[in-house]
């Protein structure tokens, strides 16, 4: 099921697998993506977990090109990582993005949560993800 296209990603929500699916679109020149945006995204995607309650995510980031700076690993760190497991996410397959620089940051973000209860494992391809999700 559908739940949210914009700008910036498509979400969808699969009830019968209790997976949500975020994927992440290709930035163009004419839309305007900063740490503001990050921010609200996020936000609204804890809102759809909290309200769809999913046990997996699937979070394709392949086509995901900002570098997600230290001062925003930690604010997700401790305004979102946490709910997200009071919300009943169990395990988050991300599939990273061809950018070095994104991946690391990305990686950075995950390390940065302290108290990690939410299992969660970076893949190169969606295929792998997705296998891991279902095992």
């Amino acid at each position: 099921m559908l739940l949210v296209e914009n700008d910036y990603t498509i979400v969808r929500f699969d009830a019968h697998k209790k997976r949500l699916h975020a994927t992440a679109k290709v930035i163009t020149p004419e839309v305007s993506y900063n740490d503001d945006v990050w921010k609200q995204l996020n936000i609204d995607l804890l809102h759809l977990i909290e309200t769809h309650k999913p046990i997996t995510m699937l979070l394709d980031s392949t086509e995901f090109d900002y570098i997600v700076s230290p001062t925003l690993q930690i604010w997700y760190a401790q305004e979102i990582a946490q709910k997200i497991y009071i919300a009943g996410v169990e395990r988050i397959a991300v599939v990273m993005s061809p950018n070095f620089v994104v991946n690391l940051a990305t990686e950075q973000l995950v390390e940065e949560i302290e108290d990690r209860k939410v299992i969660t494992t970076f893949f190169g391809n969606i295929d792998a993800a997705v296998d891991w999700l279902n095992s």
